[in-house]
């Protein structure tokens, strides 16, 4: 009918609707979407910060090991604020800051 529809395309063959996806692949998918759309933004006029909250949550470690090195990759573009209380990712993320591309600030 004309309407656009977002359509996922599974590794080995075959589509998936995104209400068929799991929650990390859709978390994966709208934040690929948020991020395209900030760099476009951010190509033609000032660029704005990305904050993100607990935006990992779903994501298994390689993922969400990938998108910190994305995040980090973005912030050079745009300054990237990502809250989170999970440990792990904090210590995912100290690679990236020791190479300094990243830095860690701890709330307590």
């Amino acid at each position: 009918d004309g309407t656009p529809v977002v359509v996922g395309k599974r590794a080995g063959g075959g589509d998936v609707a995104v209400d068929r996806m799991s929650d990390g692949t859709r978390d994966q998918l709208f934040l690929a979407f948020r991020l395209a759309s900030i760099e476009q933004y951010c190509a033609v006029t000032e660029p704005l910060p990305f904050v993100a909250d607990d935006l990992l949550v779903h994501f298994d470690d390689d993922r969400t090991a990938e998108t910190l090195a994305l995040l980090a990759e973005f912030g050079r573009t745009t300054q990237v604020l990502l809250f989170t209380h999970h440990r792990s990712v904090r210590d995912m993320a100290g690679a990236l800051a020791a190479r300094g591309e990243a830095k860690i600030v701890e709330l307590v």
